[in-house]
This record gives structure tokens, sequence and C-alpha cells, in this order.
């Protein structure tokens, strides 16, 4: 039988127990023709299974606190969420943990469906996590994250004016660039840099998935423990049926030194699934003696900037478990550990 990852496969048996081990295979739902004995066709629906991590964010978030404490999450400018995209995570950690959070991503905000399961008290309503709930309440007035509009790049990068090595081998691989001193994403080198990473933020394509598709994490972005309940909301950055309105502006800084202050004196850097700013968040939080947690999603092994990363003893960095050794070993001390949500669940961190 041809296996498809996605869509519609017609699959030709000529006898009932090919089909019958087919079903069983594909985990589908099957059409049958109107012929009996042999089968001439079958039209199976392939899908991949859903993966339940819903409350990836809440877990996360948890986490954090019961591993580096209140006192060192909120000490400085807070936490430094990098690669935030919609800014689910750190809406909680704002709203509900009382934690002051950051996001830094290219991508808008999206927290009409975050918004909506606060109003409709689905953080609260697991008595045996209130204890991480000191925040907002349900119907309390919230807070939108504070969001720095730009890519989380260490490296020379040639789309910059200003690069933070002139080297031509710099790159997220290379020795060359994991030796420089780093301070400040490239981004914010300079008022050029700033300037140009926000042209390219707005050039950017954003899917589902991010850009340019992800490549392996099929489950929903939003937190909660069911989301079954909840419509897919659009991102019009309108509440008004929950009694308040935000809008994407009001929670951009675009001012250099603020965005450059807020990095420097963050307190630890997280990235919940950051796509390709896995190995920055890493790098960067290394380099500044910063801790840091990370739950990398993607390899990303066939774009140019990443093709050369290797482990310790010459094996490429292919899939997902030599992605988390290579992390792990970029400095001594960094440790993995497992959450309990479906999928790419393997934190890499140091405290």
């Amino acid at each position: 039988m041809k296996r498809y990852p996605l869509g519609w496969a017609v699959v030709k048996y000529t006898n009932y127990e090919d089909a019958e081990a087919a079903v069983t295979a594909i985990n589908g739902k099957l059409l049958l023709g109107s012929g009996r004995n042999p089968v001439k066709l079958w039209f199976a629906q392939l899908k991949r299974n859903r993966i339940r991590n819903e409350a990836k964010c809440g877990i996360f978030r948890r986490w954090l606190e019961d591993t580096f404490g209140l006192e060192r999450l909120r000490s400085g400018s807070g936490i430094l969420d990098v690669a935030g995209g919609n800014g689910a995570l750190s809406f909680e950690l704002i709203n509900l943990s009382d934690i002051r959070s950051t996001v830094i991503d290219p991508r808008p905000l999206r927290l009409d469906r975050t918004i909506r399961r606060l109003r409709m008290g689905l953080y609260h309503r697991n008595a045996v996590f209130n204890k991480y709930n000191r925040g907002v309440k349900q119907n309390d007035p919230f807070k939108v994250p504070p969001h720095i509009k730009l890519m989380f790049e260490t490296w020379d990068c040639s789309h910059y004016p200003h690069s933070q090595s002139t080297s031509s081998t710099g790159g997220p691989g290379s020795d060359a660039e994991a030796d420089q001193k780093c301070t400040l994403p490239t981004a914010l080198l300079s008022e050029e840099n700033l300037t140009r990473a926000m042209q390219i933020s707005e050039q950017c394509q954003w899917g589902k998935r991010g850009l340019n598709g992800h490549e392996d994490d099929h489950g929903s972005d939003s937190d909660g423990n069911d989301d079954t309940s909840l419509s897919d909301i659009s991102s019009t950055c309108s509440m008004l049926q929950f009694g308040q309105q935000y809008t994407e502006n009001e929670s951009l800084i675009e001012d250099i030194q603020s965005s450059r202050e807020i990095i420097r004196q963050s307190s630890i850097l997280v990235g919940m699934h950051p796509d390709q700013a896995a190995q920055a968040i890493v790098d960067f939080a290394i380099r500044n003696n910063k801790p840091f947690a990370c739950i990398p999603c993607c390899v990303y092994s066939s774009e140019p900037q990443f093709r050369g990363r290797k482990l310790p003893d010459g094996t490429p960095v292919s899939n997902y478990d030599t992605l988390i050794k290579f992390l792990q070993s970029r400095a001594p001390g960094i440790k993995v550990c497992d959450l309990p949500f479906e999928g790419k669940n393997k934190v890499v961190y140091k405290l």
C-alpha cells in the first residue's frame, strides 16, 4: 500500500484480507466500493493522529516556577520569551503567575483565544493548579505582554548592515561564531539593523505552523486542558464581548535602548517550540551567563545555516534526538527533562 502523509490515497487490493490489514495499519476510515470479493478500489482517508499538547504553555509555566523559583524569574526585567509566537506563554506568565515576560518574535501577537480561555474561567477551574494563579482572576482586566518585534538572531547575518563578526564562517553551527562575545541580538546592534529587522518582519509570510512551515509539531499552539469546545478564533484583536479591547500596537517596544535594556537585564531566556531560534537561545544565554529553558521542536537540518551542526563525536544533527544532544553539548551543566504533554516535550535548561 502506498502511504501518503495527508489527504486521500487510492489503494487497490485483490482480496478482503489485504484490505483488512490496511485498515489496521492506517487506523483510518475506509469507504467501500460496490463490489465484493475481490475488492477493486478502496479510498483511504489518511490523517495524522492529533497530538494532545494544548496545555503545553501551562505545564511549562508551572515547571518554570518550580524549577527556577519566583524570586529569580521576577528579577531584572523578567523573562525573555524568545520566538514566543502568538504570546500565549507570556500572557499566562504576566496575568496568571504575576511574572513580567517580554515576547521577542517578528509575528504579531494573537491573544484572542488565550483571552477567551481566561474569560471562560478555564485557567482557574482546576483547584490543583490555583496555587500558580496569583495574578488576575476570570473577569479582571488583563495585561498585554510587551513585544519586541524582530527575529532573535545572534550570528553574522548578511542582511544586516552591522553584524557580530566579519568572519565568513560565522553561523549558528560554527566555532567562529561561538567564540564571539555577544550581548545583544544582531538586530539590536544599531539603529540601521533594527530598521532592517522590522522590514524583514513585515515581509515574512507566516502560516499556521510558522515561517516556511513547521516540521513536526501538529498540536495546537493554545493552552488548556481541552480545546474541543472552542472554535478557531480569528486574530481580530477585539474582545469587546468580554469587556476589554486590546490592540497590537499598545504592547510594541520599538525603542532600541528600551529593547536593549530588557534583553540585558532579563532574568532568564525561555523558548516554547522556538523553531529556528532554539540554538540562539542556548548560545546567547551561555555567553551572557544567564539561565535558560528551551523546548526545541524542529531540526531544520536542510536549512543552509544549520547544515554544519555536528555532535562532539562528529555525528550530524539530523533528527530530534541529535538536536537535543547537540544543544546539551553547548556547555557543561546543561540538563534535559521531559514535560508531561504529547509531542516535542523535552526541555533543555541550565540553572
